[in-house]
This record gives C-alpha cells, structure tokens and sequence, in this order.
C-alpha cells in the first residue's frame, strides 16, 4: 500500500510540475515585452550578408554586395525612446580621397537627435589624416577641440529604438512554432513570408545606421521580386532576461539565395545610465571647420617655407 501511495504521489507530483511549466514559445513571447518596457535601453547588433555564390539578377545587388561583404556592419547604441535621443558607436561609411567605393571611419559616442548624427570632429579630423585627404597632416587645435561636427539624417526613416518594436503576426508564428530548448537557449523556425513585412523592418532597421542612405536607395521593383524563406531564430534567456536574439534570414531571387544574419546583444532593457546630449557640447559650423581647414593649410604652408629657409 506504502508502494501504492509513493508512486500516485510521484505521478501527481510530475502533473503538478508538468502542469506549471512553459514551452519554449511560451517564454520567447513573455520576454518579448521586456523590449518595449522601459524607456532607456542598451544594445548591441552585428549585421552579416551573404550574396549567392552565381551573383544577383540586378547589377545594382551586385554591386551593393561588394561593400556589404567588405563592411563591418553593425553598431552598439544607449537610446531613449521618449526623447528620440541616442548615443552609437559604429563604423559609418565615408568618400575617401583617390577611393571609389566608401570606407568606414570609427565612431565613438556619436549622438543621434532628431534628424542629426553628431560625430566628434577629432575623429572626423583622424580619419582624413588617414586617408590623406589634404596631402599634410591636420593637427587639433583648440578650435576644433571637444566639438561636434552635424551630418544631416534626415533622410533616414527609421531609429534605433524601431528594432525593439514587437510584430503581433511574427509573434502568433513563433508562439505556435515547434522549439528546440537548451538551457537558456530556445531555437525555432518560421515561415518567413508570413512576417515578411517584420523581416523586411528588421533588415532595414538594422542597416540604417550601419550603412546610411542605403534603405533609401533600394528599388522597390527589385524587393517586389524577392521572397523570404524560413527563418531560424535563436534566443538567449537567462534567469527570465532576454539576453540575445539572432536571426538567419534567407532572401530569395531567381538566381539565388541571400542570407541575412542579425544578431542582437541586448545589455540592458532598462538601461538607467548617462545618455550623451548635444546641448552640453559645442558644434562646429561648416564655415568654422572651413575655416580650420584652411588655417592649417597656411600652417603647414609657413613650416614648409621655413624648413626650405
């Protein structure tokens, strides 16, 4: 009877347990709130395209392909969505003197407001030292030290705090996906036409900022002509955090197949530190960089007459 008793109570007990336990999809959507529920945020992505190995249809693809397979895509952003104020490091793309494709200059602390990316204009300085766009070697004056130069983005559609927008269509397809869980890590599959406009988002979000102007710069004839394969999604969760997503995404055209991998570190959804602001720094006007500019020509003009003398 003892026997009896411990076995119902080891079945009742592992009902109890299976009972009160989550799936897999069940948490990957519980967490999903956690994006949109604070109003700071930190995170980072890394962006990785693969063209198909016969090339694409369109010579605008092809051409496109070479600087995305050379880039280094992807950017680390601390961002309030209530003030649309965010602070990004990242590799922007750049002209280059004697360059025909762009190159990529480093960014650290570049501060986004409103339709503006604020770059340090030492960096600025540094990369044109680089690339040897004047021919001499620019030093960094008090005039241009501590200050910000405005590039215009007004042109870009979309803002960082877009990749932590929720999609009720993506999410109904990952609630009723089958997953594969280890430990904190639940991996599945959905039908990527399904949430194409989600997918679609995502990739154009996620190269806003690392390739400016080239979202706005797509062909919609193009895009009409492409489909979207089944999409495997991997997500870190630990303790009930999300730490991690990544998505594999395969576009398709006649010739062939992309692949578009995204993943996402998130380090804080409820980030509470410093978010840099333009109005506690000086920005160089154009004229007044123009005007360095040519200070320093006459500079290093004078050192060349007196090295000659």
């Amino acid at each position: 009877m003892k026997n009896r008793i411990s076995m119902c109570s080891i079945v009742l007990i592992a009902g109890i347990v299976s009972g009160c336990s989550q799936s897999g999809s069940d948490e990957y959507i519980e967490v999903q709130a956690q994006k949109e529920q604070a109003p700071s945020f930190q995170y980072t992505l890394h962006i990785d395209i693969t063209p198909p190995e016969e090339g694409s249809a369109s010579e605008i693809m092809n051409n496109l392909a070479v600087y995305l397979q050379e880039f280094d895509l992807g950017y680390e952003v601390k961002g309030n969505r209530d003030e649309d104020r965010y602070e990004l490091d990242l590799e922007l793309p750049r002209t280059a003197y004697l360059r025909q494709e762009p190159v990529q200059m480093n960014v650290t602390g570049g501060l986004l407001e409103s339709e503006s990316l604020y770059v340090k204009t030492e960096e600025w300085i540094a990369f044109d030292n680089e690339q040897g766009t004047y021919g001499f070697m620019l030093q960094t004056t008090s005039d241009v030290e501590n200050t910000y130069l405005e590039l215009s983005f007004k042109d870009v559609a979309y803002t960082p705090a877009d990749v932590l927008e929720r999609d009720e269509q993506y999410e109904t397809l990952a609630k009723d996906a089958e997953t594969t869980v280890n430990g904190g890590e639940i991996v599945f599959t959905v039908d990527g036409e399904q949430a194409a406009d989600y997918f679609s988002k995502l990739i154009k979000t996620s190269l806003s900022y690392s390739f400016p102007g080239i979202v706005e710069r797509s062909d919609d004839e193009i895009e009409k002509k492409l489909t979207i394969g089944d999409v495997e999604v991997a997500t870190q969760i630990e303790e009930g955090v999300l730490q991690r997503e990544s998505y594999r995404i395969p576009i398709e055209e006649d010739v062939g197949t992309w692949t578009v991998d995204i993943q996402i570190d998130y380090t804080d959804l409820a980030y509470v530190g410093e978010i840099g602001e333009i109005a506690d720094y000086e920005v160089l006007s154009k004229e007044a960089y123009n005007d360095y500019i040519v200070s320093e020509q006459q500079r290093d003009l004078e050192e060349l007459i007196n090295a000659l003398n």
